[in-house]
């Protein structure tokens, strides 16, 4: 019985936990796409030479493209990317960690039965 108690608690875990990756994962994807559509903000407004121009005109826009630009790709190209990944990869697991408890938890209520 000791047994059974046990599982069914690590089966209650395994579903919470996934129950919340998947809950993050979905805040994640949003950040994500929010990411994408906003990347043209980082030139905006265009500046155009007859208005703005001169050294720092130049190493300001310079460093809002290529700076700003690389950095801001940085992070939703590698570490969100990488993020929900890391996230869709243990969802996988909790999947398969909660059928196995489920099966474990079928096996131990037969054995119960048989004996009593």
């Amino acid at each position: 019985m000791s047994s059974l108690i046990f599982l069914t608690g690590q089966l209650a875990k395994r579903r919470e936990q996934l129950i919340r990756l998947k809950s993050a994962a979905i805040q994640l994807e949003a950040v994500y796409e929010k990411f994408i559509t906003k990347q043209k903000k980082i030139t905006e407004p265009t500046l155009h030479r007859k208005l703005w121009y001169g050294e720092l005109a130049s190493e300001f826009e310079q460093f809002r493209t290529v700076k700003i630009g690389w950095n801001y790709k940085t992070i939703y190209q590698k570490q969100l990317k990488r993020n929900l990944e890391a996230i869709d990869t243990k969802t996988k697991t909790l999947e398969i960690e909660i059928a196995s408890f489920e099966q474990r938890i079928q096996a131990e209520r037969r054995r119960m039965q048989k004996q009593y």
